[in-house]
């Protein structure tokens, strides 16, 4: 057997998504794509010496640098970004005069100009994605392509729902309660991973009226976003929807699902069931296993028929993604490219900017289509 081939890899940031684009990346080496390719984890960045070196530690980073900046100086194959939102667009402009393939984490950027301005600037790099990993989920790879064959025929409602507990009184403070680092807030940080689903999986957002409210919470690090979102949703097609986000819904540690109508039936991918979906019909209620040989990341470990179907996780999604990244930046692009690019990201943002701009003038708004 030939040697794998070697792909650099950089990662600029050593908080959560770094941990979790650092394990990723080991379990994706781990993998059968190994074979092939093979990540080497060669430099981390981050400006807190201590954070560096705990992830570089774990996973086997070779070198670690207090800045971004200073990682693009090697000679990298891919980056992973994992940055407050308001320095992707200074990381992009410098990134994309470079050879390695990214993948930025969402959203784009902390305003909708310099959002505009990434994708201006990328719109020649295909190898520069985004990373709305909600997409290689099994239930979601599964649910498109029942779409897409004509499973539920003609759409007509959506209904999406994602809430969680993040800002809790003595709880931790970090930049994503702040609209300068962060730009909007649970309807970005958490909605827009929906809103990319829902125009994954159906169509894109013609026009929005939302509600947006930020709480005053007794003891909760202070917020200039917001925590919560609900928004009246025009698909492009017809069909109508709703959706909810929030950041501050008590007893909701992850409530999540996305569930749309057609004329045929009903489909729910739940956060609760990463492998299944769920449809509903004249004849009643289905549960659709996605764990299956045709899962497309389905002998990325082991092959799906060995012991069963054994269910994929939460993290293993991240893998996949990482898996894609690797074979992107090598330039084997799959047949299938599961990854939204920077123009996918960015259309989830002109929702955001919209509800935004709904809720604060209190009327419906047409979504921006750019460019």
């Amino acid at each position: 057997m030939e040697k794998s081939e070697s792909i650099r890899v950089g990662i600029a940031g050593a908080g959560f998504m770094g941990n979790v684009h650092s394990r990723s990346l080991v379990l994706a080496g781990a993998s059968s794509i190994s074979e092939d390719i093979k990540p080497e984890l060669v430099v981390i960045a981050d400006p807190d010496r201590d954070r560096a070196d705990q992830v570089a530690d774990r996973y086997g980073w070779q070198d670690r640098v207090e800045s971004w900046r200073g990682m693009l100086d090697y000679d990298l194959d891919l980056i992973f970004a994992a940055l407050p939102n308001s320095e992707h667009m200074p990381f992009i402009e410098s990134a994309s005069n470079q050879k390695a393939a990214v993948l930025l984490e969402k959203p784009l950027a902390s305003s909708i100009t310099d959002a505009r301005q990434m994708v201006d600037m990328t719109a020649e790099r295909e190898d520069i994605r985004t990373g709305y990993m909600h997409r290689f989920l099994p239930a979601v790879q599964n649910a498109k392509t029942f779409i897409d064959d004509g499973g539920l025929g003609d759409i007509r409602a959506v209904r999406s729902v994602y809430l969680l507990n993040m800002r809790k009184a003595d709880g931790h403070a970090d930049w994503r309660f702040d609209k300068d680092l962060a730009g909007n807030g649970a309807s970005e940080d958490l909605g827009s991973h929906h809103i990319d689903l829902v125009q994954f999986l159906v169509g894109n957002v013609a026009s929005v009226q939302a509600l947006t409210r930020t709480l005053d919470i007794s003891g909760a690090p202070d917020a200039t976003n917001d925590d919560m979102v609900a928004s009246l949703l025009e698909i492009e097609g017809g069909a109508i929807g709703t959706m909810q986000a929030s950041r501050v819904s008590v007893g909701h540690p992850l409530t999540g699902y996305v569930e749309i109508d057609g004329d045929k039936g009903s489909l729910r991918v739940d956060r609760s069931t990463l492998n299944d979906f769920i449809f509903r019909d004249e004849d009643g209620l289905e549960t659709r296993k996605a764990v299956r040989p045709s899962e497309p990341f389905s002998t990325l470990w082991s092959s799906a028929t060995v012991q069963g179907a054994h269910p994929f996780s939460w993290h293993d999604s991240f893998a996949f993604q990482a898996a894609e990244m690797l074979q992107i930046a090598r330039g084997d692009t799959p047949e299938t490219v599961w990854s939204a690019s920077m123009n996918d990201a960015l259309q989830a943002s002109e929702v955001v900017e919209a509800m935004a701009e709904s809720s604060m003038q209190g009327r419906r708004v047409p979504v921006k289509q750019y460019p």
